[in-house]
């Protein structure tokens, strides 16, 4: 959470557009590397960056297939994809895949340019 006096000194542009990813790999927002945010770094005075967030926000399953036999065997609920929010198979909305959705970690004074895709309805 961004503290009030923080937050009214970072500018932030929201981009919305429709589209859906659809390829796996480094491009896809789905299989980024959720600790290797360039952001997140001890804050030092002075060192100011412009900080970019892709998020994908999509209707997705909790307990999927993706979960295999989750939460009867636990190491299944951390596979990859796998969403077990409350241990209840229902629709969900997440972002990026994950709920809760990826933390926006910055230092103050920052910008903050998020990027923001959701799919067609």
């Amino acid at each position: 959470m961004i503290h009030p006096k923080c937050l009214a000194l970072i500018t932030i542009c929201f981009c919305f557009y429709r589209g859906v990813a659809g390829t796996k790999g480094e491009n896809d927002w789905h299989y980024q590397a959720k600790e290797s945010h360039p952001c997140q770094r001890p804050c030092v005075p002075g060192d100011v960056k412009t900080c970019y967030y892709r998020f994908s926000i999509e209707w997705y399953w909790a307990l999927s297939k993706a979960c295999y036999d989750c939460p009867q065997t636990l190491s299944d609920c951390y596979r990859e994809d796998c969403v077990p929010a409350d241990g209840i198979q229902r629709s969900i909305m997440v972002v990026n895949r994950q709920m809760p959705g990826p933390s926006v970690e910055v230092c103050y004074g920052d910008k903050v340019e998020v990027e923001v895709e959701k799919p067609d309805e």
